[in-house]
């Protein structure tokens, strides 16, 4: 311990006109008093920084200003170690001292601001000590950066496997690293068993399922199943896509609501703004069947459920770039505008999953159940009850229908928008369209079917999704144990891995003139006797990887098939479209994960049909 209470420093009293630079007084005050005086210069506070000279009493006095720059911090630290050089002080105690006099003379907002850096710094140093280790380690390469500077996805992946062919490698988006697998192990990757390799488990980590629900589910709701109908096991997707002939017309009066609540009549060429329209009519339609007309066609919920996806991904993004140990302190308060819109959707659900619960348990014959209620709705209610085991969650059943609204509608949007781009830009492809519909609709009803019949919407659907698909990158998986792979060495378990989506779309081997959106591509290539039941929009296969495959495949493909069917329908019989003159189909964008982004301010026209057969969202169908 060391102190030197003859020599401590203090603030004297001047006038405005004081000189810059050093001066000796001789109104020396008592030690340790401070006294401040404010000048005649306007906004500013001037004083003087005073110390005591061993050897003559005298103080020595310099004027600073409550803002200081590191020019003068540098100018006190001189002074102070000229001062104080007969006491031999060491350069620590010298810091010291100095920061004493710093923090005196600092205001209280540049103190609160000085706290939070140091605090800051400290925390990053920390994290940066204790991050985890990189992929790198294990000689896996990253990905090879853009040209351009900025981030374009596909060149990412074209220029990677142009310079490391057949060969996996690591990049980091959001703080998640992953291992980027070529496109030629996408058979090998979907064989892994859930045990080894899981898709919820990287969507719950990924997207902190713990706060966003992300990837969390019951296993009623996934993979998990019940003896049914003949002694055979049917999941929750199977019931939803027997489910589905019954439903197509209840859906098409759903989706004339939706068109009228969201674009409504056009009688001249009107501005649409696209991806709001499309996600609005497909919450609409989507909710009508899972939880009713009545909440189908509610503005709030609409609204909750399209602002759902970015209370994910927006705070998903801000952690991403904020270091380790402040993620849980700001984890509360990023993730709120979600929980909130999830209490709302909760309160929303209530009454009608009460109503759902009396029907079920008042019933004598479970089975009767589940058929589709009338005005459409399906009983989703009464599967999950018949499978969940012991007591009944009512929160665990709304996180049921939280976790199908929530990924039944922004995958389904971002299809419809760009399938609505290309349509736009090619009328004939259109006029062909309307033809097929024509042929196989009675006055714009459709068949109680799987709508097969539909076949170049089909293909249409399809190679939109091979052109402009959701993300450059499938099979996302995190490893639940350690795992070697046919190419690159073993990956540790909790590593995330994907495969490259983008070489398989765009293969020359399996496509011809792979860069060309073809709409009738895979209606052509079904005119052969042996591909009678392939390329369509909702099969799995290593030629469409969009959906994923094996057992972790997406469950919900057939109703999305039928969702989009049936609003493209409504827009082909009741509008014409096409894109503001002047102006190519909207860009696609990329994030750092893959995943690929439509233009969410594009605009394309719509202009009403005169001759369309108008369906009445009331209208009664046998």
């Amino acid at each position: 311990m060391w102190s030197v209470p003859e020599h401590r420093p203090h603030i004297a009293e001047t006038s405005s006109d004081t000189l810059p630079g050093w001066s000796r007084t001789s109104n020396n005050p008592p030690n340790g008093q401070i006294r401040k005086a404010e000048t005649k210069e306007p906004k500013q506070i001037n004083a003087l920084v005073s110390f005591t000279d061993n050897t003559g009493g005298a103080v020595v006095t310099r004027r600073c200003n409550t803002m200081i720059t590191p020019a003068e911090i540098l100018e006190h630290y001189q002074v102070i170690r000229q001062t104080f050089a007969p006491l031999r002080l060491s350069r620590w105690q010298l810091m010291r001292l100095l920061a004493s006099q710093l923090w005196r003379e600092a205001s209280p907002v540049a103190k609160t601001v000085g706290v939070a850096a140091v605090l800051l710094l400290l925390v990053s140093i920390v994290a940066w000590m204790t991050r985890p280790p990189s992929l790198r380690r294990l000689g896996i390469p990253p990905a090879i950066k853009s040209k351009s500077g900025r981030l374009d996805f596909k060149e990412v992946l074209e220029d990677t496997a142009k310079m490391r062919p057949d060969t996996p490698f690591y990049l980091n988006a959001f703080g998640t690293e992953y291992v980027v697998m070529p496109s030629k192990c996408f058979d090998e990757v979907k064989r892994l068993p859930e045990k080894n390799a899981s898709g919820f488990a990287y969507f719950y980590q990924v997207f902190h399922g713990a706060w966003t629900g992300a990837g969390v589910q019951t296993p009623e709701l996934g993979k998990w199943t019940n003896e049914n109908v003949n002694g055979k096991k049917r999941t929750i997707a199977v019931e939803l896509t027997r489910a589905i002939p019954s439903l197509v017309q209840w859906r098409q009066q759903d989706c004339a609501a939706a068109f009228n609540m969201a674009v409504g009549a056009c009688p001249d060429w009107r501005e649409i703004k696209l991806y709001p329209t499309m996600q609005d009519m497909v919450a609409s339609v989507n909710a009508s069947a899972i939880v009713g007309r009545e909440l189908g066609t509610d503005q709030k919920w609409i609204r909750a459920v399209d602002r759902m996806p970015m209370g994910v991904a927006i705070p998903t993004i801000i952690l991403g770039y904020l270091p380790a140990l402040l993620r849980p302190i700001t984890k509360p308060f990023l993730f709120l505008p979600l929980k909130l819109i999830r209490w709302k959707i909760k309160r929303m659900l209530r009454p009608v999953l009460e109503r759902d619960i009396r029907e079920y348990e008042c019933s004598a014959d479970k089975k009767d159940l589940f058929g589709p209620k009338e005005q459409g709705k399906v009983q989703l209610t009464g599967w999950l009850l018949a499978r969940y085991k012991g007591k009944m969650d009512f929160d665990a059943l709304v996180q049921d229908y939280i976790t199908l609204s929530f990924e039944s509608t922004p995958s389904t949007a971002s299809t419809l928008f760009f399938l609505v781009c290309e349509l736009a830009a090619d009328p004939t492809l259109q006029d062909l369209l309307r033809q097929e519909l024509q042929e196989q609709t009675e006055d714009g009803r459709l068949p109680q079917t799987h709508l097969n019949e539909l076949r170049k919407m089909d293909s249409v659907m399809r190679e939109s999704a091979r052109v402009n698909p959701f993300s450059y990158l499938v099979l996302y998986r995190k490893l639940r144990a350690p795992t070697k792979l046919s190419l690159g060495p073993e990956l540790p378990a909790g590593t995330n891995i994907c495969v490259d989506a983008h070489h398989i779309n765009n293969s020359p081997t399996l496509w011809d003139r792979p860069d060309v959106f073809d709409g009738l591509r895979h209606y052509r290539a079904r005119q052969t006797p042996q591909n009678e039941n392939r390329f369509k929009f909702a099969n799995l296969g290593s030629d469409a990887p969009g959906w994923g495959d094996g057992l972790q495949a997406c469950p919900g493909r057939m109703f999305a098939d039928n969702t989009i069917k049936i609003i493209l329908t409504h827009l082909l019989l009741h509008y014409d479209v096409r894109l503001r003159p002047g102006e190519a189909k909207p860009k696609k964008g990329a994030m750092p994960n893959g995943s690929i982004m439509p233009d969410l301010g594009a605009r394309i026209l719509f202009r009403s049909r005169p001759e369309a057969p108008w369906m009445a969202p009331n209208e009664k169908h046998v």
